[in-house]
């Protein structure tokens, strides 16, 4: 890609309950961001299918260039296997619609933004919103530990897409 266009990249943060997603531009401009909660299901196959054309919506509306995502490591959660399908289905759609895949482990990320691939995930939103985003603190601030950790996976798909940029350089 040429140097003076101005990459748009869809940052996801998959989440078999929730998927945390977010749109930049190479000048740091977070476009759009948020999180898509997906209903419990019984079959995963429909929650697959539901993932699926949530995504594919986002990147039909935004049009981003490239597809940044977390990948998933192992890990003891029942539903890693679910997770493991769910950003392999990403990733296709991701193809499919000719865009650039790039895969971040967490601990990359983690290394890229706070310099500490050991940093929690609070540590890491602190980072992004006094660093890049200050208009997100906000969201940061919240007491609750549930609205944290909801907000937690747009967050993290802030700072998938900041760690694409940041290794990335184009």
């Amino acid at each position: 890609m040429p140097r003076n266009k101005n990459t748009r990249v869809l940052a996801l943060d998959p989440g078999t309950r929730e998927t945390g997603y977010a749109v930049l531009t190479s000048r740091y401009d977070l476009i759009t961001w948020g999180i898509k909660t997906f209903r419990r299901r019984k079959e995963p196959h429909k929650m697959l299918k539901e993932a699926r054309d949530t995504i594919e919506r986002i990147i039909d509306v935004e049009k981003p260039d490239v597809l940044a995502i977390e990948t998933t490591f192992r890990g003891r959660w029942r539903n890693i296997s679910r997770l493991e399908v769910l950003v392999e289905e990403f990733m296709d759609l991701g193809k499919k619609k000719r865009l650039k895949v790039y895969g971040f482990s967490p601990l990359t990320v983690k290394r890229v933004i706070c310099g500490n691939g050991r940093a929690t995930k609070r540590r890491l939103s602190k980072i992004v919103t006094q660093k890049y985003f200050p208009s997100l603190k906000r969201y940061y601030r919240y007491k609750h530990t549930y609205s944290r950790r909801h907000w937690q996976h747009a967050f993290d798909a802030v700072a998938i897409g900041l760690t694409y940029f940041r290794l990335r350089r184009e």
